[in-house]
């Protein structure tokens, strides 16, 4: 092995030991196809079984899009009163504090809807418009769906777009227990992570193209499958009937 090689051989391995740890501190979740749920505040398995899923601090959050509506659903412990928070970077600009793109949503446990969006770097309530949303408390688990549609997040369908987007369950109780607490931030120590969108998460749609269609990978793999089957069909070898004599 040459000098030269080697060098392009180390370069290569420091730079994925550098650049790996970076892109993981931002995690992306894929909103697959799935069917369409009803939003009832009632999160059923086989309602959900087809979207992807994170955990944090024991809340489950589910994601999953029909080609018109972002769906979420949570399923977190039961305290008195609890919000069930998603947030949006819309054009994921990831800046240090959020902006006129950012927003809120919102499902309180008592079933009321909330939404908030950025006013001069500040978190502004506004009165909830264009989603829907709803929450029970079944078998010991407090729960709520969302149904966002694509206007809302300036979503096209066909169109891969990312979001930066986090997800808060927040309890408000006295004392706060356990408070708020968040699905992601790149800083552990990152005391508002509400107010830094440079600290979340990511989702898109790869794969998928917001639309309810098989995954790109498997309509990747039948055509090529069907492009082999064609290629050996043509190669295989025709038997000519032979000419008869005249007499």
């Amino acid at each position: 092995m040459n000098n030269k090689l080697i060098v392009v051989v180390l370069f290569l391995c420091f730079s994925a030991a550098v650049i790996t740890p970076i892109f993981a501190q931002f995690p992306t979740i894929v909103a697959k196809s799935g069917s369409t749920p009803t939003i009832d505040g009632v999160v059923n398995d086989n309602e959900w079984n087809n979207a992807s899923s994170v955990s944090f601090s024991g809340v489950q959050v589910f994601l999953k899009q029909d080609g018109k509506n972002l769906y979420v659903a949570f399923k977190g412990p039961v305290y008195p009163l609890t919000i069930m928070n998603v947030l949006f970077d819309v054009n994921n600009d990831r800046t240090l504090l959020p902006q006129s793109d950012d927003l809120t949503l919102g499902v309180q446990s008592n079933n009321i809807l909330g939404e908030a969006h950025v006013v001069n770097n500040q978190w502004d309530r506004i009165t909830p418009s264009g989603w829907t949303g709803a929450s029970q408390t079944i078998s010991n688990t407090i729960q709520a769906e969302f149904s966002i549609p694509y206007a809302k997040l300036n979503i096209v369908a066909g169109t891969d777009k990312t979001l930066g987007i986090n997800f808060a369950y927040q309890t408000l109780t006295n004392p706060p227990n356990p408070g708020t607490v968040f699905w992601w931030s790149n800083s552990a120590d990152l005391a508002n992570p509400e107010m830094t969108p440079s600290a979340w998460g990511r989702i898109n749609s790869t794969g998928y193209n917001w639309v309810p269609e098989a995954s790109s990978l498997l309509i990747l793999s039948i055509l090529m499958v069907t492009i082999s089957l064609i290629l050996i069909a043509r190669k295989k070898p025709q038997h000519r009937q032979p000419e008869k004599c005249s007499t």
